[in-house]
Parts: C-alpha cells; sequence; structure tokens
C-alpha cells in the first residue's frame, strides 16, 4: 500500500475556487472533472493468494462515470490480477481483485480514477486492502491522501496610498494644489490584477490541464469614488487620472477603467505568477489642474 513515507514525496495539485462546481457522470466534460493515477505496491513480504477487496474512497469529490474494473492497470505483475466491481456508491468502490499475489515488490500496479471535485475542499482519497473472508487489513491497512487542493487562483489587489495634503497656500490659490505647491502627479494609492499561473483552472479530466493565465480574464472594471472635479481637465490646463499609466473615463465623482473601452486595461494591469506579490502594483496617479480646488 501506500505510506506516508511514500506519500511525502507527492505535492497535490491546485485548482481554482473560482470554478463553479458541477455534479454529473460524464467523464471529462467539465472544468473540474480530473483523474488521479495511483500507483501501490506490497510494503512488506507479498500481498495473499486468493481474492482480496481493495476500496477506494473519495472525499471533496464523486467519481466522474461509472466504478469499473477497467480502472487497474496490472500488466507490470508477473501475472497479471484481475479486478471485478463489488459494490460501489458516488464515493465509495469495492473491487474483488484475484491473484494479487502476482504482483511482487517493484511490479507497481496503477489503478487511475476519474473524479468530479465538489469545490470548496480539498480532495481526499483512501485506499485499502482487506482480506475477502474476515477483513482483516493487508499490508499495513488503507492509506488516506489529498490529491487535490483548493486555492484562489485570481485577486484584485487594490492598497491605499498614504493621506494626501491639499497646500493651503498654493499658486492660484488655497487648495489648488498638493503640499510643495505641486500639481501632481501624486499617488493615491495602486490596483493590480493577478493569476496564478500554478493553479489549474481546468482540469480537463485529466488530459491536458490548463493553469490560471492572462487569457482567463475577459473582461474588468475598475471604479473609482469620490470628488474628482479638480482633476478634470478645464481648457487650458493639465488635470488628469491615470490608472498603470492609462486614462479612466472621469467625471466630477468617479473615475472608471473599463476593458471593454480601454483593451490595455487587461495587459497592462494583470500579472502573473506563481504567488500574489505586492511588488507589481500599478499606481493610481492624481494631477490638479490647478484651478478647482481639491475636495476633502
Amino acid at each position: 500500500m501506500l505510506t506516508a513515507q511514500q506519500l511525502r514525496f507527492f505535492v497535490p495539485p491546485s485548482v481554482a475556487n473560482e470554478i463553479i462546481p458541477t455534479a454529473d457522470t460524464v467523464v471529462g466534460d467539465d472544468r473540474d472533472d480530473g483523474e488521479v493515477r495511483v500507483v501501490f505496491d506490497v510494503e512488506t513480504g507479498t500481498f495473499p493468494s486468493g481474492n482480496v477487496l481493495l476500496t477506494i474512497g473519495l472525499s471533496g469529490a464523486t467519481f466522474d462515470g461509472a466504478s469499473v474494473g477497467g480502472w487497474f492497470d496490472f500488466t507490470g505483475c508477473t501475472t497479471p490480477a484481475t479486478a471485478v466491481l463489488s459494490t460501489t456508491t458516488t464515493t465509495s468502490a469495492t473491487f474483488v481483485v484475484s491473484n494479487l499475489n502476482g504482483c511482487a515488490d517493484g511490479d507497481n500496479p496503477v489503478v487511475t480514477v476519474p473524479f468530479d471535485a465538489d469545490g470548496g475542499a480539498p480532495v481526499t482519497m483512501t485506499v485499502g486492502i482487506v482480506t475477502e473472508s474476515g477483513n482483516a487489513p493487508v499490508d499495513g491497512g488503507p492509506a488516506t491522501f489529498t490529491i487535490l487542493n483548493n486555492v484562489d487562483a485570481f485577486r484584485a489587489d487594490i492598497d491605499a496610498g498614504a493621506t494626501l495634503t491639499a497646500a493651503v497656500a498654493s499658486t492660484g490659490g488655497a487648495y489648488r494644489r498638493f503640499a510643495g505647491n505641486t500639481v501632481g502627479p501624486v499617488s493615491s494609492g495602486d490596483i493590480e490584477l493577478q493569476a496564478r499561473s500554478n493553479v489549474y483552472v481546468d482540469l480537463d479530466g485529466g488530459v491536458t490541464p490548463t493553469f490560471a493565465g492572462i487569457a482567463d480574464i475577459t473582461a474588468a472594471v475598475a471604479t473609482f469614488t469620490g470628488n474628482f472635479s479638480s482633476f478634470i481637465t478645464p481648457p487650458g490646463t493639465g488635470g488628469a487620472v491615470t490608472v498603470g499609466g492609462l486614462a479612466p473615463v472621469v467625471t466630477a465623482a468617479s473615475a472608471v477603467l473599463d476593458s471593454g473601452v480601454t483593451p490595455a486595461f487587461l495587459t497592462n494591469l494583470v500579472t502573473v505568477g506563481t504567488a500574489f506579490d505586492e511588488g507589481a502594483d500599478e499606481a493610481v496617479l492624481l494631477t490638479s489642474n490647478g484651478t478647482t480646488p481639491i475636495a476633502a
């Protein structure tokens, strides 16, 4: 059986929490449909002769499709065993396995199980072998291990900047400029959309799983609310709002950056990496028009 010593080398993959889980029995048709391949071996001595019962249980997922003996591959065994389904539910299946003693240490029989993840919790599997009569554990009893974790694949990272101060004594009149008698630009915070390149967004039934990337963010809108009157450009002045070098649509009450209007939003403000980080955020910059008092 799989032991803790063997399992410590296995790092469960992660699937995006953003996937909407499904519940059907069509194999591999949804993003949360995966496949796990478990190699098991005798730890000490040999497997018993005759028949044994091998049970596979899932938590956090259901079997994707019918439980079948065809999940097993004994071709590496000196004398190939056979597996016949005995009992099954949506999360547990017991097989009668004959001639498992023909699989010696190092023959590494394989069981490949398609699953449909429930979402929101890790998927764990338990594999156990008992004798057909007496239900005595074979080779140390069952092993339980995590086969899939759930994590966030995307994040909108928004950070507020330091409190800005308008200058009482400034060129053109009180509060027309920021502290230091400058119109700016000054940063009021930063924003970034992030995707994790080591988190799956499509398990593809175990065939060709896909990691998260820029292409998965197809539209985005960033809306900033407040009094933007002093950052709207009257004739002959230079008031402005920029987000990561891009110009949102600015009114007196809001600044809106919409990828439908500004497609560069998705390329300029999206970063991809194996972890969410704070190092690549794009600044939200304000430039006073020098004419309209900056609102508190």
